[in-house]
């Protein structure tokens, strides 16, 4: 059960968090010859391909070329390599999500998520987004039919232009239903098209000639493409689905093949569309003909059918919890060496505050974040002065020296993470970790409840992207939003193993407070915030689509999941029933994320819920950066009798650390 807290007092407890790669194969529809595609052994190592399907163009002159996030291009059918990031050397800022050519073959622009533009052969440079703070990541770009210029768009569809091409509208001031992941411009330069993962089409300066936004899908919209003259298009789903509108003719598609798909592409040179995988494996073209693989006569479009991306077998007899939970309890001891280095902090600033997620920083400083903080002054018997109360926070530095990073003043504070959206609710935080340079933190968006000293989760989830700035402190970029629903908080605990990030998502309906178990995503490590190469566990495979996700059994509320240290599986932890309950943390045991997890153990006894008056306990959590000589735990208090209790002793909101040992 999640935890809320009267607004007499103060708003608190979310329990929430929260590719790019090889394009190696294609599938040719229409008059398209066959042939394979090589692999580029520069790449064969990356992470599963990015979902937005943009990340490839076509040479006029025949053949096409593909790049992976890092910007190592592949050409195909004869086209030629005018360079790439990857032969040069360039450390990129951020992965590359786009790419175009331009008119005569001669070169081609690569775009990064942060809208930084690379330039090969007779590409000109017209201007970047590089050095600008986006509201949302850039998924994909389009040249103008005479290359003198080009278009960028954010995930938000927000529309940035360069050199001569025009600015005809965006979407950068609607909320979407869905995150914008592909452009297409017409052959005229007059106008482009938009399209959202759940093929939702924005025309502006083009025309409008249908879309799939009223459709229930089964896989998510990857990428489009227009016909040659402008006068249709067709959409891609990732199992290879294909949807066609306008003069766009069906010559056949995917559907069944157990492929995944990451984008569409059309050759001047031919008829009919190539699809282009996201798997890696080296694969022959397949022509249609006329077989009965038409769509049906009285429909456009071949809707996806549930099809598996990634098929999990079912854990066999020596898979089970029991095979991966030790044979005894670990003994968990106080940490008194973290515990005071938060009861320490006097201030002014940071004196006390919930959630206590942390992660190690590039540069070897430590970052703990929190929801609900204490700003003001403390003495070492825990009285306070309170100078201001914010809804996120950090403390950052190398151990033991730790400075408040929060919004504002120490006199004035103002929250770490607004909500610029909703500014009447507030960002919750959970899980942290470094992608890519930067401090990831999963947030979940909490409002007022009218009559009700209690807030309510909004069905909003994110992730709230940080920069390090040279002296290695934070700082606040922006929320990138995360597909969810109106009962999962996304980012409840999150591990990384084998290649993948795992985000676990806590299913609780909001009216009644009744908790149906943990669902579970995945994602290629490094591609968080490519939101549509998202995979969920619906009980037996992993599909995309975050409607699919089914939770995952489990009896209590995992807010911290870390892989075993010198053992096989992983462990989760939780306070049973949330935090009014019970007064213990306890442990579960499974072999792989997925489960089945083991009954929780308990393995300590909270003595503040007996020390102080109305005091409760929640959100444990590990701290595996921490973790060198055993596993580090920490939970929170608080007190429900409000802030006069705080004001009196100030530790009963600070956060309390434990150390785990084998007994």
């Amino acid at each position: 059960m999640r935890k809320l807290t009267a607004r007499g007092t103060r708003r608190r407890i979310a329990l929430f968090v929260a590719t790019c790669g090889v394009l190696a194969t294609t599938i040719s529809f229409g008059t398209v010859a066959s042939g394979r595609i090589e692999t580029n052994p520069v790449t064969d190592s990356m992470p599963a391909s990015y979902g937005g399907g943009m990340l490839l163009a076509v040479d006029p002159l025949g053949g096409y070329w593909t790049t992976d996030w890092l910007g190592a291009i592949t050409s195909h059918g004869g086209a030629p390599t005018f360079g790439s990031p990857a032969l040069s050397g360039i450390r990129l800022s951020k992965p590359i999500v786009g790419m175009a050519a331009t008119p005569d073959g001669q070169g081609y622009w690569l775009v990064g998520s942060d809208g930084g533009i690379f330039s090969f052969g007779d590409a000109p440079f017209y201007g970047s987004t590089g050095a600008l703070h986006l509201n949302d990541p850039i998924v994909a770009m389009a040249a103008t039919p005479d290359g003198g210029g080009y278009w960028l768009v954010g995930s938000d569809g927000g529309i940035f232009s360069f050199g001569d091409a025009p600015f005809y509208g965006s979407t950068g001031a609607l909320h979407l239903n869905d995150p914008i992941v592909g452009m297409a411009a017409t052959p005229d330069g007059g106008g482009y098209w938009l399209v959202a993962s759940d093929g939702g089409i924005f025309s502006f300066g083009a025309r409008f000639y249908g879309s799939t936004g009223g459709i229930r899908l089964n896989r998510p919209i990857v990428g489009m493409a227009p016909t040659a003259d402008g006068d249709g298009y067709w959409l891609v789903a990732s199992d290879g689905g294909i949807f066609t509108y306008g003069d766009a003719q069906f010559d056949g598609s995917l559907v069944g093949s157990g492929k995944t798909v990451m984008g569409i592409m059309i050759n001047p040179l031919t008829t009919g569309y190539t699809l282009v995988q996201s798997n890696g494996a080296d694969v022959a073209v397949t022509t249609p003909t006329a077989n009965g693989n038409q769509p049906p006569p009285t429909t456009t479009t071949t809707p996806s059918p549930v099809s598996t991306t990634t098929t999990v077998p079912s854990p066999d007899p020596g898979q089970l919890a029991s095979d991966c939970q030790p044979s005894s309890v670990p003994k968990a001891t106080v940490d008194s060496s973290l515990d005071s280095l938060v009861a320490d902090q006097w201030g002014p600033g940071w004196v006390g505050g919930d959630a206590t997620y942390s992660t190690a920083l590039p540069n070897g400083e430590e970052a703990f974040v929190f929801s609900d903080t204490l700003i003001g002054t403390s003495q070492p018997s825990g009285a306070m002065t309170l100078t201001g109360f914010t809804h996120s926070s950090e403390l950052v530095g190398a151990l033991p020296t730790l400075n408040g990073d929060f919004g504002g003043s120490s006199s004035a504070p103002q929250t770490l993470i607004p909500d610029t959206t909703d500014p009447g609710d507030q960002w919750q935080v959970a899980a942290t970790y470094v992608e890519d340079g930067d401090q990831l933190v999963f947030v979940n968006e909490f409002a007022p409840v009218p009559g009700s000293p209690y807030d309510s989760f909004t069905g909003h989830s994110g992730i709230a992207v940080f920069s390090i700035e040279p002296d290695g402190m934070p700082s606040f970029d922006s929320v990138i939003s995360l597909p969810t629903d109106t009962d999962t908080q996304w980012g409840t605990a999150v591990t990384q193993s084998g290649g993948y990030t795992y985000v676990y998502g806590s299913d609780i309906d909001p009216s009644s407070q009744t908790f149906f178990g943990m669902k579970l995503a995945r994602v290629s490590l490094g591609s968080s915030l490519i939101t549509g190469a998202w995979q969920y566990w619906d009980g037996s495979q992993w599909v995309s689509g975050e409607a699919n996700a089914v939770p995952i059994p489990s009896s209590t509320l995992f807010t911290g999941v870390t892989p075993q240290q010198g053992a096989s599986g992983y462990v989760a932890v939780s306070i049973p029933g949330g935090v009014f309950q019970d007064k213990t943390v306890d442990l579960s045991y499974a072999c792989s994320p997925t489960g089945p997890w083991s009954s929780p153990v308990p393995i300590y006894t909270i003595p503040q819920v007996n020390e102080y008056p109305n005091e409760i306990a929640y959100i444990p959590t590990f701290h595996p950066e921490l973790s060198s000589h055993g596993l580090i735990i920490s939970y929170n208090v608080d007190s429900l009798s409000g802030l006069s209790a705080l004001e009196q002793n100030v530790h009963q909101y600070q956060p309390q650390f434990l150390q785990l040992s084998s007994s």
